[in-house]
């Protein structure tokens, strides 16, 4: 997976008003600078037709688009089917590099659906949760997977933390690996409280105190996956980090 260009991906999240869905995200990724998109393995994806459509819109971006990236985000391992698992298997196989993830349940994990790997992202939310997170990568290390690093996720505190939440989300940020196929998913809020109270373009809020560390990522050639649930905010919060990148010599 190793090139050295940065890569910025839409998410279906920001599709709210269109229900999350993903033909409309493929459309919107298509038709401005975002390099592919995330869509979320929702119930919609069982229905045969529904999944074919999905499928032929991105081979038809792939036709004009071939380095298209798609990332699938598969629901939690308590409510994955055999439903979804055919879907997976489907998508994987008529999309030629399509990726999966999976939030991480230390009681019942999914690594493979058929031949295809299924990547793992943090999962814990509403608190400062190291642990988890050492966790996911014990896991990914042990089994050579890529890891989706969330640090909105942990991003609650009180003042007083600030310094030492930070320092951690470095660390991270610099451990992950694009040649390895790990991602960024990223928003931003102006205080280390709930992200739906205080959700805020990126640049406005305190991801500005990372963002070194998020563009020397882009500039190794790691995928970032903006997860906003707003289309306003993500296509800002996209102009922004491009800006950014562009700003330091970074191509895309």
């Amino acid at each position: 997976m190793g090139n050295t260009e940065g890569k910025v991906l839409i998410a279906s999240s920001a599709l709210k008003e269109s229900g999350f869905d993903g033909l409309a995200t493929i459309k919107v990724a298509a038709e401005s600078s975002y390099s592919g998109c995330q869509l979320y393995l929702d119930a919609r994806y069982r229905d045969e037709s529904y999944r074919a459509k999905v499928i032929e819109s991105i081979l038809k971006v792939r036709g004009i688009r071939p380095d298209f990236i798609l990332v699938v985000h598969l629901p939690n391992a308590e409510k994955f089917s055999g439903e979804d698992a055919v879907a997976v298997s489907e998508i994987g196989q008529r999309v030629s590099g399509a990726r999966f993830l999976i939030h991480f349940d230390r009681d019942a994990e999914i690594t493979k659906v058929e031949n295809f790997e299924i990547e793992l992202e943090n999962a814990s939310t509403g608190t400062f949760d190291t642990t988890e997170v050492k966790e996911v990568w014990e896991r990914v290390l042990a089994t050579d997977r890529a890891i989706v690093l969330d640090f909105g996720r942990f991003w609650y505190g009180e003042e007083q933390d600030l310094e030492r939440i930070i320092e951690f989300t470095k660390w991270q940020i610099n451990r992950l690996n694009p040649d390895k196929g790990d991602m960024l998913h990223l928003t931003d809020k102006t205080k280390m409280m709930t992200f739906r109270t205080y959700a805020c373009v990126l640049g406005q809020g305190l991801v500005k105190l990372v963002m070194p560390e998020v563009l020397d990522f882009m500039k190794r050639g790691g995928v970032v996956v903006l997860e906003y649930e707003d289309l306003e905010m993500e296509n800002a919060s996209r102009d922004y980090l491009l800006d950014k990148y562009h700003s330091i010599g970074g191509k895309i």
